[in-house]
């Protein structure tokens, strides 16, 4: 207020991490150093490449993440088989998404390319767009031949990505249930376990690195005894080409496997061939009595998108809803939207969600 710069605009590439130190400024206060935004107020910081992620959103999982500089942005999606259209419940909600939704799977138009990339049901591994040539990021380079120029741009946005993934420590290799087991073995938080080098982010993160890319390289952590490292390899499998190799490699992970995410991964992606559903559904099952409701939500979650495939799973489904259904708290929430999700494909009686204010 009174600033003579008041009402101006700037073209500045500005992170959400910006906010924070930047309202602290206005206040008059420094910013703490662990804080990674800057005040972007301030005409000597200049971002040349903000860093973007994307996570679980209720009960959607995804690992997502993104850079970008003036012109160019590249986005590395981990879980290609999932689409930026998931299932969402309260998403789901909203007009316009709904209508989306169901003109999409109801209609049976034939949408165009660039309406197919919101709606499919999967991605491409790797995204990378000219902001100024194609503003609306419609027109994925990466699925196509690059011209010299945008093949130096890529590789120097490659570089630029794990430089800052790695300089902020970015968590998000690590599934959220082993997060949790991390922070009460360790009683410490998980940035400061990041913070204190108590975590192998460089490692996992090379493990999910392989995902869509090169599957083998991730095959040689077979052995390893990290739970990341067996989660991104069975999503690194899952991501590959289909074959009965890989698929017995992850039927060993669903009956051998101490490490529960993984084995839930597994299990999802295996219950959909008849050789593995019944024993893959159980898995799924059993893991929805999880005491760390992370885990328990990833197994609800894999059930609800197998949809009339899990039907075996009725019964539990409903006992789960009906114990979260009127819960409060966020891990009750998440845990009654997926649940209620898969009953209503049931056709199974549940109760309609409203959020509307009341007065």
């Amino acid at each position: 207020p009174g600033s003579e710069n008041g009402g101006s605009k700037s073209d500045k590439l500005i992170s959400f991490v910006d906010f924070a130190p930047t309202v602290l400024a206005l206040c008059g206060i420094d910013a703490p150093p662990y804080m990674q935004g800057h005040n972007f107020l301030d005409q000597k910081n200049k971002r040349e490449w903000v860093y973007g992620a994307r996570d679980r959103v209720d009960e959607v999982f995804d690992c997502s993440r993104s850079i970008r500089n003036n012109r160019w942005l590249y986005i590395r999606n981990y879980h290609p088989f999932l689409g930026w259209n998931q299932p969402s419940v309260f998403s789901d909600l909203g007009e316009i998404r709904n209508e989306i939704t169901n003109f999409s799977i109801n209609t049976g138009t034939l949408f165009s390319s660039e309406q197919n990339h919101y709606t499919s049901p999967e991605r491409a591994t790797i995204e990378f767009y000219d902001c100024l040539a194609d503003p609306d990021n419609t027109h994925n380079l990466a699925l196509g031949k690059l011209s010299p120029t945008q093949q130096v741009s890529l590789e120097k946005a490659q570089q630029a990505f794990k430089r800052i993934r790695k300089k902020t420590r970015d968590v998000g290799c690590l599934p959220e249930g082993v997060m949790a087991d991390l922070v009460n073995k360790n009683g410490e938080s998980i940035a400061d376990l990041a913070r204190n080098g108590k975590l192998k982010l460089d490692q996992i993160w090379d493990v999910a690195d392989s995902v869509g890319r090169d599957t083998e390289s991730a095959l040689n952590f077979l052995k390893s005894a990290d739970p990341s490292i067996s989660f991104w390899i069975i999503n690194a499998l899952k991501a590959s080409l289909p074959s009965d190799k890989n698929n017995d490699e992850a039927f060993r992970y669903v009956t051998q496997t101490a490490h529960v995410e993984a084995s839930i991964e597994a299990a999802a992606w295996l219950a959909g061939e008849s050789r593995y559903s019944e024993k893959a559904i159980q898995v799924l099952i059993n893991e929805l009595e999880n005491p760390n409701w992370a885990v328990a939500l990833r197994a609800c979650r894999a059930i609800e998108l197998l949809g009339l495939q899990a039907k075996q799973a009725a019964a539990p489904m409903k006992k789960l809803y009906s114990l979260n259904r009127h819960k409060r708290g966020d891990a009750a929430l998440f845990l009654a939207f997926s649940s209620g999700a898969f009953l209503d494909k049931l056709g199974e009686e549940t109760e309609a969600w409203d959020f509307t204010p009341k007065h």
